[in-house]
C-alpha cells in the first residue's frame, strides 16, 4: 500500500476522533487515520468536530510563523489618535479575518505592556507600537502614513522553517510537516 500524503486528504470530510500534542486521529471515508505533527507550534482541536480538511501554505494564522517579524516605533504625534487607533484596528482585522486578535501585535508580553500602553504611545507619539509579521506591519505603516505619522521599523530574523496549516472548520494545527499513519 502506498503512503497517503496529507495533500490527498485536502477537501475531504473528516471527523476529529482524538488528539494528543503530537498527533490527531481523524475518521475519513470510514477509516481512522493518525496524522503526526512535526515541530507543532500551535493547535486548537475539539473531539467530535467535523468538517472539510484543508492543508494550507498561506493563511492568516501562518503569518506569525512564516514571515519576518518587524518591530515598529512611533516618532510623531497623530492629529487624531482615536481615529488612527480605529483605522489600525480595521486594517489589521481585515488581514486576520477573525483568526487572531488585532491587539496581540500591539502588546509586549515581555514588558507586560497593555493596550493602554499602546494607546498612550499613540497619544504621546513616542515608543514601541508594534511587533509582528511584515504583511501586517506594511498595512499598519500605510495607516500611519495616511495620518502623516512618522514611524521607524526594525526587521527581526528571517524565518528558517516553513510552517503549514491543517484546518478543519475552525480547528487547526500549525506544524512544519504532517505525516499520515493508518490506524
Amino acid at each position: 500500500m502506498s503512503k497517503l500524503q496529507i495533500e490527498e486528504l485536502s477537501g475531504k470530510l473528516v471527523v476529529v476522533i482524538n488528539y494528543q500534542t503530537t498527533y490527531v486521529i481523524v475518521k475519513v471515508d470510514g477509516n481512522e487515520m493518525r496524522i503526526n505533527f512535526d515541530h507543532k507550534q500551535e493547535f486548537k482541536l475539539v473531539k467530535g468536530k467535523s468538517g472539510q480538511l484543508q492543508y494550507l501554505d498561506e493563511h492568516p494564522l501562518l503569518m506569525n510563523y512564516n514571515e519576518q517579524s518587524i518591530s515598529m516605533y512611533i516618532n510623531s504625534k497623530p492629529e487624531n489618535a482615536a481615529k488612527l487607533n480605529s483605522e489600525i484596528q480595521l486594517a489589521v482585522d481585515e488581514l486576520l479575518k477573525g483568526w487572531r486578535n488585532w491587539d496581540s501585535y500591539f502588546l509586549d508580553v515581555h514588558s507586560r505592556s497593555s493596550i493602554e500602553t499602546f494607546k498612550s504611545n499613540l497619544l504621546s507619539g513616542s515608543g514601541r507600537i508594534f511587533e509582528g509579521p511584515i504583511t501586517i506591519a506594511n498595512r499598519v505603516i500605510a495607516v500611519f502614513e495616511k495620518h502623516n505619522v512618522l514611524t521607524k521599523s526594525f526587521p527581526g530574523l528571517l524565518k528558517q522553517k516553513q510552517y503549514r496549516l491543517l484546518l478543519i472548520e475552525n480547528n487547526y494545527v500549525i506544524a512544519n510537516a504532517f505525516e499520515i499513519v493508518y490506524k
